[in-house]
């Protein structure tokens, strides 16, 4: 019983978070809405904060693995870095709770993100490294395209879809940033 408390508390924690905040979730609301005494956070999470913590750290866990796994299928860096809007925004059709838990804590200042858990941040760090390897890339960091992607694509997922501003990041990102491959000359 305590693993079947301890989801449901998670899920409602999710939930309720998401729609309300950090500040706006109450206890007492959490407990309702998962269908157990309120102490019960207390047992399981050591209180609000810890569940918020839980619920981030497996809402980013998820996100990413699902990331992961959709430009996996892409066979070059470049393909890769192309797909990430599409992706993101497929992720966010998924994952209704990810792009208001993400930017509600990005409005508290962070304190419950590792911000090196954000949704693909290695994948995106090995993409760009590769897609710099074969020199169609100028010099660029993770941490300069993330906040690009990641926040253009979750403000456009609170307003409805994504979709729309992941094809229009994909084109800006295959017009400004990649450079055309070079004449060799052989012709």
């Amino acid at each position: 019983m305590s693993a079947v408390t301890r989801r449901q508390l998670l899920n409602a924690g999710r939930r309720v978070f998401a729609r309300l905040g950090f500040d706006g979730a109450r206890v007492d609301l959490i407990a309702r809405e998962a269908g157990v005494n309120k102490a019960l956070i207390n047992y399981h999470f050591r209180g609000k904060e810890g569940l918020y913590r839980e619920v981030l750290a497996e809402e980013l866990r998820g996100a990413t693995e699902a990331l992961e796994s959709r430009l996996a299928a892409e066979h070059s860096a470049e393909r890769r870095l192309l797909a990430w809007p599409a992706a993101l925004a497929a992720l966010l059709e998924e994952r209704p709770t990810l792009a208001p838990l993400l930017l509600g804590e990005g409005l508290r200042g962070g304190p419950g993100l590792d911000p090196d858990a954000l949704p693909g941040e290695a994948l995106l760090a090995r993409t760009l490294g590769e897609a710099r390897g074969d020199g169609r890339l100028p010099p660029l960091e993770t941490a300069d395209l993330q906040p690009v992607l990641l926040g253009t694509v979750l403000l456009a997922g609170l307003q409805g879809s994504a979709a729309p501003a992941a094809t229009l990041l994909a084109g800006l990102l295959e017009r400004g940033l990649l450079t055309p491959p070079t004449d060799t000359g052989d012709r």
